[in-house]
């Protein structure tokens, strides 16, 4: 057998983009750098269509479909085509270096998630210096007036496009359903909550005109309308009036070009053509400006803002055949999505689907009245949405009431459910007092902001929604689930009523002013608390007290939780007088500075710490992600400012990089120190996310900032070899002794990308969540990747290892029982052979050298006797494998003895003389075509040997095989004497049968018979 020793794991990668969802557009495989490293794996997704979405209540009743894609929102009515555009921010806008942030102190707007864009609402003053922050998302208030015509959301624009002198109401239907389906649950009313929501990849207007249909689908990312003009029709009526542009052209090339907002959306020349024979022939046309007094203008003459007529000039074309017109929609600046979207969790089950959750800005269509009031009515609305291991999408499910909703974590069970946490926060003064809630532990809006629990079934249906929280503030952040279904939930809240129970480990707030996670557990039917403590110390400055937040929850199979976070020091400077409960710490006292990460181990019944000890040094620590492995091994990430973080030899990055670094910890199941390691370099880095292999790897993402010429971040095989603006994400994977990076790679454009949620599979792929800014974010193949706003992503990592072995599996060995002379028919069979890397495998079957067949299952013909078979795999990849099958091919098959007959059968006279007789024999054998039959032995029912005289020599003698002389005798006194003569067959393989005949003496001779 072939061996190869096992080479580096490199990074490979590919993309989705949430642009607004359920909208992923332009997956498939990533591009690449010119020279990428070798043994690069890519993953590739099935491209998905543009979806439209049937409207079931989701959005104003006049719209019939929507679509949101890259940059726009497509609403779609009887009459019009509304297009709702973003203006993307500025990449400048990324990175403000000069954070001031304030402490949070009663009666402020408290962290509503602990990510990029909030995190200034969370630390307070820093003596370290400043900090790295990214840009609240801005999105319109659904109270403040819609956008009309021009005006879109987050500044964007808005166009209206309608067919002059149309029919009024054509038929609008959808075509090509997709699997994939999406589910509102918005507002606390279930009549309101539209579920299994149809999906379609075209929209298909019947009859526009005469002889004229329009249809809507997607191409690549690219929104496209085709006109179908039908044999006769006159391709001269179609008209569309646009509204919304601040100025109109056509350009040089013959594109329309629409300025609005601030940017640019460009109508294509069209594509006119007909199919004649399958092959597409092109008819020359063009666009044409019509304006009030219907003269035509001439190319690169525009008109000013406000509604402009086009139409299309098509050449001489046979007008027996139907005629196609096919726009194409681009647009230059408007590359985000509709609104600010955030990917803050990701899960992946054990089928590789991908289960992403965030918060997305609701998207309302732009009309001059409100959107009634439970559908869409926040600022913001929290999404889950599955993808499967393909990157198909299988559901979308937005929740949401009136405020403010943003989902922070996910988790997945063995059957599909996803567990999702967040918090309903205020908007404007309204609160999230209609989250929709079903079966629910706590039905009533607690007060301010309250944390929620959200159970969505396999197809995104509510199973149970639940707040969770008291009078004052309580942010729900981290999730965790065990095999059981019982849901783990942390967060941190300023709420003496925050619902525990009795026996916890800490049932009440710490003190007045004081802010403190809480751990709870919540049992499978969502309806009861198994329990739920707080988790806070004491100390600080009289007023403000400390503050503990709870980020990040793990679970074992023992149910014992494991919770990271921080701790502030309440503008204390004496450390000593703080005091956070630590129970068999490595760091039992505050580091310093004005926070410190913990790590905290709950048993499983919430009653009493296994262990909790801060995780800091002199500076600023957060922990915001955590993972447990099948020993108990608990794996931290966050960032530091500190220069004496506690870091161990061995582990990969010991000295501090500078400003903040990325840290990855791992504490041994009774809270020792494993290993803990900077991940940085000498600017801005952090990290959000972790999770862990089965064999002990740690995978980890963040963001990490440059100045304004260089990043040091480290890399190890990366993707993407360079940063491409002031932030990117990362991805890092770390060896199982935390000594060594397997692979870390950049991740992002020349805007802002964050990384918040990873998760990993079986097989060691990643998987990414986070949130870009670029228009240029690493795209998939196609025309598009995202921008504008702040999209959501999912990315997916695969680490390519070396070719492994093929295992050969010849079967068992056989004995089987021949069949013929030439001997048996014998099946092999290797369906037991494998590929680890689920490689192709070819197979080879030898006997002495030849080659006797191919194939995982051959048919041979094996001759009687014993057979040594080799079996060899290949994978095609230099890796094989043998093994041996020992077939013996027997026959335990006695011949078939049909008939024996001895001739002459009767003796007569009775002279006492020898007469030769000869037997004829009928046999058969499977396997010998001529088995040997011979005569064995002779009997008499009459004494023998010299009866009535002295003569003693013997009465017969055996002469041959089938041939004996028999005496012609017999007693005087009987009834005559019969020989019993016995035949034994006998074949190659020793198998024998044996039958008698007969011959007789008679006492009186016999009669002739009569001739007839």
């Amino acid at each position: 057998m072939k061996r190869r020793e096992l080479g580096q794991s490199l990074a490979a990668i590919s993309i989705l983009f949430l642009v607004i969802l359920p909208v992923l557009a332009d997956a498939g495989t990533i591009s690449a750098a010119a020279n990428p490293a070798p043994g690069v794996s890519r993953v590739a997704y099935n491209k998905l269509p543009l979806i439209f979405e049937a409207n079931r209540g989701q959005t104003d009743a006049q719209v019939k479909f929507l679509s949101r894609g890259h940059g726009y929102t497509l609403f779609l009515t009887s009459t019009e085509a509304v297009l709702a555009l973003r203006k993307p921010q500025a990449a400048a806008q990324k990175l403000d270096s000069t954070l001031s942030p304030s402490p949070r102190v009663k009666g402020s707007l408290p962290l509503a998630s602990p990510r990029a864009e909030d995190r200034a609402l969370s630390t307070p003053p820093s003596p370290e210096g400043s900090l790295k922050s990214l840009p609240t998302a801005e999105g319109d208030s659904p109270l403040s007036p819609p956008p009309t015509a021009g005006e879109g959301q987050g500044g964007g624009a808005v166009l209206r496009m309608k067919l002059v002198g149309a029919n009024p109401d054509p038929r609008v239907v959808g075509r090509e359903e997709l699997p994939g389906k999406s589910n509102y649950f918005i507002g606390n009313d279930p009549k309101k909550w539209r579920t299994n929501v149809s999906t379609y990849a075209r929209i298909e207007y019947r009859d526009v005109y005469p002889g004229v249909n329009l249809v809507y689908y997607g191409n690549q990312g690219q929104l496209e309308y085709d006109f179908i003009v039908a044999p006769g029709a006159d391709p001269a009526a179609i008209r569309l009036s646009i509204g919304g542009a601040d100025k109109q052209e056509i350009d040089d090339q013959g594109h329309l070009v629409l300025h609005a907002a601030g940017g640019q959306i460009r109508l294509h020349k069209p594509l006119v053509y007909q199919e004649v024979d399958g092959v597409r022939k092109f008819i020359p046309g063009r666009y044409v400006l019509i304006p009030s007094s219907l003269s035509l203008l001439p190319s690169g003459e525009g008109q000013s803002k406000g509604t402009i007529r086009i139409g299309f000039e098509v050449a001489a074309y046979d007008a027996s055949k139907p005629l196609v017109i096919d726009p194409v929609l681009s647009y230059s600046t408007y590359l985000g999505g509709t609104g600010a979207d955030f990917g803050n969790g990701i899960a992946v089950d054990s089928s590789g689907n991908m289960y992403v959750t965030g918060y997305t800005a609701s998207a309302n269509f732009p009309t001059a009245n409100p959107v009634p009031p439970g559908l869409n009515a926040g600022g913001y609305d929290a999404f889950v949405t599955k993808l499967s291991a393909t990157g198909a999408l299988v559901y979308s499910t937005y929740l949401g009431g009136s405020g403010d909703d943003r989902a922070n974590g996910i988790a997945v069970d063995g059957v599909g459910n996803a567990y999702v946490v967040g918090s309903t926060n205020p908007l404007d003064h309204l609160y999230s007092n209609d989250f929709p809630t079903k079966e629910a532990l706590q039905a009533q809006f607690g007060g301010h902001t309250d944390a929620f629990v959200t159970k969505l079934n396999a197809s995104g249906g509510l199973v149970y929604s639940t707040y969770l929280g008291g009078l004052d503030y309580d942010g729900g952040f981290g999730i965790a689930v065990d095999a059981a279904g019982n849901v783990y939930i942390t967060g941190d809240t300023w709420s003496d009523t925050f619902p525990t129970t009795p026996g916890a480990f800490q049932p009440a707030l710490s003190g007045p002013a004081q802010i403190d996670a809480f751990v709870a557990k919540l049992n499978a039917a969502g309806s009861g608390l198994v329990y739920s403590t707080y988790l806070g110390g004491n100390g600080g400055v009289p007023g403000y007290g400390i503050a503990v937040h709870g980020y990040g929850i793990a679970v074992d199979a023992s149910g014992n939780a494991y919770v990271t976070g921080d701790v502030n020091n309440g503008w204390e400077p004496d450390r000593t007088k703080l005091h956070f409960p630590t129970v068999n710490a490595f760091q039992a006292t505050y580091g310093g500075g004005s926070f410190d990460a913990f790590v905290t181990k709950l048993n499983a019944s919430g009653s009493a710490l296994v262990y909790s000890t801060y995780l800091g040094g002199s500076g600023q620590e957060h922990g915001y992600g955590i993972a447990v492995d099948g020993a108990g091994a608990a794996y931290v990430a966050g960032w530091t400012l500190s220069s004496d973080f506690p870091t161990r030899a061995g582990s990969f990055q010991t000295v501090y990089g500078g400003s903040t670094d990325a840290f990855v910890t791992k504490l041994s199941a009774t809270g020792g120190l494993v290993y803990s390691s900077y991940l940085g370099g000498s600017f801005y880095d952090e990290g959000f996310g972790i999770a862990v292999d089965a064999s002990g790897n740690a995978y980890v993402t963040g963001w990490t900032g440059q100045t304004f010429t260089t990043n040091n971040f480290p890399t190890v095989n990366p993707f993407q070899t360079a940063m491409s603006g002031f932030t990117d994400a990362f991805v890092a994977k770390l060896n199982d002794a935390g000594s060594a990076l397997v692979y870390s790679t950049y991740l992002g454009g020349s805007g802002g990308e964050t990384g918040f949620g990873i998760a990993v599979d079986a097989s060691g792929n990643a998987y990414v969540t986070g949130s870009t800014g670029s228009s240029n974010f690493p795209t998939t193949s196609g025309p598009f990747g995202p921008g504008g706003g702040d999209d959501a992503f999912i990315a997916k990592i695969t680490a390519a290892v070396p070719n492994r072995d093929p295992v050969a599996d010849a079967g068992p060995d056989q004995t089987v029982e021949g069949t013929s002379p030439s001997g048996a028919r014998v099946t092999l069979d290797s369906s037991g052979s494998s590929d680890p890397d689920g490689d192709v495998l070819t197979y080879t079957w030898i006997e002495s050298g030849n080659m006797i067949g191919s194939g995982k299952t051959i048919a041979v013909t094996l001759s009687m006797g014993t057979h040594v078979i080799t079996l060899t795999v290949d994978d095609g990849k230099d890796g094989t494998a043998s093994d041996t099958v020992t077939v013996k091919v027997q026959d335990t098959t006695a011949p078939l003895i049909s008939s024996v007959s001895a001739s002459p059968s009767v003796l007569w006279p009775p002279n006492r003389r020898m007469v030769p007789v000869t037997v004829a024999v009928s046999v058969s054998d499977i396997c010998d075509g001529a088995p040997r039959c011979r005569i064995v032995s002779v009997t008499s029912n009459e004494p023998v040997s010299g009866l009535g005289r002295r003569d003693r020599t013997p009465d017969w003698e055996i002469t041959g095989d089938l041939t004996m002389n028999l005496r012609a005798e017999r007693s005087a006194k009987g009834r005559g004497r019969v020989y019993t003569i016995t035949i034994r067959c006998a074949d190659a393989s020793g198998n024998s049968s044996t039958k008698t005949t007969t011959v007789t003496v008679p006492h009186k001779k016999p009669k002739k018979e009569k001739k007839r």
